[in-house]
């Protein structure tokens, strides 16, 4: 399972009570049947189910023999078990099997201790190849440029080599008032580009006949002061890319080690017991010194190596036409001529991460516990002959780990027939074999569908359920993306999964009870849908339901609502309060061992992580007028906001508008990145502020009120905001009001959703509601998604400050927009 993994710490566990409205299968599932798959699966002979490896393909050869020889349908790519599934170019990688080895003289050297790496450059090596030490300075031969560091025979033997350039060498330390040597004549300081490349030093060892080269960063030359600095670590590659996967520029055995660990230099170089540290590091640092004045420091160190690399070295790329790895898909027919074409998916992530430096992660629980409750129950359906109404689809998935890419594959492409608008449901088992209990996310995304796959079920078998909002860290996301009632097992309760993508993921750990209860669980619920005739399972506007499941429903004037989404008050009757809380706060501030929290005092919130303006205070009143009050607290108690909502006898006046010191207040606030939030302002006060402001601001309208179209006209071309409060209770007139205001303003991304406090199930009814009826009057899903307070398309997750709120951005970024 990737790392985004799907937690239930928040659900709420219960006993599932028998129900009369359909019938308990008498087929009983055997944890120690599916246990036994596992053990298969997870056997280091499939060396860890890697996508597109020997040993995944062989699983996925074997899961579709099993299928054939139980009855399953096969239901993948023309009348076969197996759906081909193309993997991008950004998914190719080397997958090298054995251990390297690197032993000198006497003493060995392990890649598990990152004493060294091999570069991917380096030829597969079966043998161990072994020779003379030779150290070739920075490993330069350019004789036309004065330096030729292979003035000593290198054939099959393993040199050693500076990583870098001889411009690199630490300048002399003049110590104890000595004078400094003479300064060496001027020379081209970048003279060495193409010769410091690794890649070129390889190439150089290779053709002088080396076996090997080992590759060492010395320390670079430091800033000031003795001694040298650590070296810069190396520029991981840009985001998004990777080194290009290519087969090995060398036609004989040869290994490119980097040497990770000064160990290992100290081990070859530093051979006299009498020579003090710091007289080995000045002998080094003159060495190099001398490679840059151009004086050869090659020698035979006296020592013999033994280099090994890996065993087998198989570049994955779409150059080798090997970029195809495979779905296993299984099928169950239906009877019913009207229910037939109809589909329950169930299924789990076959693939797992392969073998790391001789190291197996075999993948027990993570993921051969799904896949083998989803072959069981297959194979239960086929061999007792059962017959449902609706065909039920078996998939076992390829490169889940890589990023969900068979089961979106699937999505994308199913085959066999199958339409996804015709799928009722799936069933998703991922880490399912330690625990005590079932968690099943998504339970209460489609209620009336959760109702029927949880009748009839076994009294004793524990579930954890909730909603599912978004896709995420498993193959349900391929299906609850498409408004699909999709239930993503994963058990919890016992010990959790502490071998979670590590080596200790065996099958001996694995619980075959909580197997038998997963799978017990699956076969009655599949059985429940694929069966059920009075309900219509497949929902209207099942996708529009789903994705207003995903909005926010922020109470934006509730001072209780930090955290997500929140938005949290500094809460202050009077100045002589207020300054009360800067006090506490600078005193916290002051304190060493105190953490700030970002809130400050009472009533305090840091706005849970958010955007700093969904931090406010109630109104200006507590200021008294004073701007460096205002200044001062605003420091202190890190507030980004303040809500308008009256008169504060000073700056903001309701009836007669923005005062002239309001005026300096608000050019005050924006330069200290606080946004006005004005409540059901008047015309006089709105028009004042708009004129008044530079950046962006919030008016928010509780009541019936229209505001007239000049100043809405204005509020358009200053990106104001319009917060409309919309009360969970009348979700038909928060629409109207919407739509009222879309017209106006001639668009909707000047309009933010604030949602009254409720009861969560009314909020759930009014965000279906709402999100149905905008969509209806031809709202996009992204401009309703910016309207609740998220980013375009990202589901209402993020917090504030998404969304149509970025317009506040300036005031969050200091300035910048």
């Amino acid at each position: 399972m990737i790392r985004r993994k799907l937690t239930t710490a928040a659900a709420i566990t219960l006993l599932i009570s028998l129900s009369v409205f359909a019938q308990s299968t008498s087929i009983r599932v055997d944890g120690n049947v599916i246990k036994s798959y596992i053990a298969t699966m997870s056997d280091a002979a499939h060396q860890g189910r890697k996508t597109l490896t020997p040993g995944y393909e062989k699983t996925a050869e074997w899961a579709a023999g099993l299928f054939k020889q139980w009855g399953v349908q096969p239901a993948g790519d023309n009348g076969s078990y197996l759906q081909n599934v193309p993997l991008a170019a950004n998914q190719s990688f080397y997958w090298r099997l054995g251990v390297p080895e690197l032993t000198i003289g006497s003493r060995s050297f392990l890649i598990k201790d990152n004493d060294f790496a091999v570069d991917v450059s380096s030829t597969a090596t079966p043998k161990p190849l072994i020779g003379d030490l030779v150290f070739v300075g920075y490993g330069i031969s350019a004789p036309a440029k004065g330096l030729d560091e292979y003035n000593v025979d290198v054939k099959g033997k393993i040199v050693l080599a500076f990583k870098g350039s001889p411009k690199d060498a630490p300048p002399f330390q003049v110590r104890m008032g000595g004078a400094a040597p003479a300064a060496p004549a001027a020379q081209d300081t970048e003279a060495w580009t193409q010769e410091s490349d690794d890649a070129y030093k390889a190439k150089v060892a290779y053709d002088k006949g080396a076996a090997a080269i080992l590759i060492y960063t010395p320390p670079a030359a430091p800033a000031g002061g003795r001694g040298g600095a650590p070296a810069a670590a190396p520029v991981a590659p840009a985001r998004g890319g990777r080194p290009e996967v290519k087969a090995s520029p060398f036609t004989r055995p040869f290994v490119v080690m980097s040497v990770n660990d000064d160990r290992v230099f100290r081990w070859i170089m530093w051979r006299d017991p009498q020579q003090s540290a710091q007289e080995f590091s000045a002998k080094v640092d003159q060495m190099r010194r001398n490679i840059k004045d151009k004086k050869v420091q090659s020698r035979n160190t006296g020592l013999k190596a033994t280099v090994k690399g890996y065993e087998s070295v198989t570049p994955y790329a779409e150059s080798f036409k090997n970029m195809a790895s495979h779905n296993v898909v299984g099928e169950i027919p239906g009877t019913d001529p009207n229910l037939k074409n109809q589909y329950v998916i169930l299924g789990g992530h076959m693939d797992h991460l392969g073998v790391t430096n001789g190291v197996v992660a075999n993948g027990a629980d993570d993921n051969a516990s799904g896949t083998a409750v989803a072959m069981e129950v297959a194979r239960l359906l086929a061999v007792n002959k059962v017959q449902p109404k609706r065909t039920i689809v078996i998939g076992l998935w390829c490169g889940e780990e890589e990023g969900l890419l068979g089961s979106n594959y699937y999505g994308e492409h199913p085959t066999d027939g199958v339409s996804m608008d015709r799928v009722v449901g799936y069933f998703n088992m991922d880490m399912v074999g330690l625990g005590d209990a079932i968690g099943v996310p998504g339970a209460l995304n489609f209620p009336e569908i959760w109702e029927i796959i949880k009748r009839n079920q076994d009294p004793s078998i524990k579930l954890s359920q909730e909603t599912m909002t978004g896709p995420g860290g498993s193959d349900y996301s391929a299906f609850i993306a498409r408004g699909i009632e999709s239930i993503a097992c994963m058990t919890s309760g016992g010990t959790g999964h502490p071998d979670y993508h590590q080596s200790g993921d065996d099958t001996e750990k694995i619980d075959a009870k909580i197997l038998g209860q997963t799978g017990q669980f699956v076969l009655q619920g599949v059985l429940n849908l694929a069966n059920e005739t009075q309900a219509n399972l497949i929902i209207p506007d099942r996708q529009q339901i789903y994705d207003a499941q995903r909005l926010t429903a922020t109470d934006m004037r509730n001072e209780s609502t930090g955290g997500r989404g929140g938005w949290s008050f500094v809460k202050a009757a009077n100045s002589t309060e207020l300054l009360s809380l800067a006090n506490d706060r600078a005193k916290q501030l002051a304190t060493p061992t105190q953490t700030p929290t970002g809130g400050g005092g009472r009533g305090g919130g840091g706005g849970g992580g958010g955007a700093r303006y969904t931090t406010g205070i109630r109104d200006a009143g507590v200021f008294d007028g004073s701007i460096p009050l205002l200044t001062t607290t605003a420091t202190l108690l890190n507030f980004g906001r303040i809500d308008i909502a009256t008169n504060d006898g000073a700056w903001f006046n309701f009836s007669s508008g923005l005062s002239a010191q309001g005026r300096e207040a608000v050019k005050t606030m924006e330069a200290n990145n606080i946004v006005v939030n004005l409540i059901n302002p008047s015309a006089k006060l709105l028009g004042d502020m708009l004129d008044a402001t530079t950046r962006p601001f919030l008016v928010t309208v509780t009541g019936a009120a229209p505001i007239e179209q000049a100043l809405i006209t204005r509020m358009n071309q200053k990106n104001t905001l319009l917060l409309l409060e919309c009360d969970p209770a009348d979700a038909q007139g928060c629409v109207s009001k919407l739509q009222n205001y879309k017209k106006q303003f001639g668009d909707s991304d000047n309009l933010v959703v604030s949602m009254k406090a409720g009861a969560a199930d009314k909020i759930e009814a009014a965000k279906r509601t709402i999100y149905l009826a905008l969509i209806k009057n031809g709202w996009t899903k992204d401009a309703i998604y910016a309207v609740f307070g998220a980013s375009a398309g990202a589901g209402g997750r993020g917090g504030g400050g998404g969304g149509n709120l970025a317009k506040l951005a300036p005031a969050r970024q200091g300035g910048g927009s």
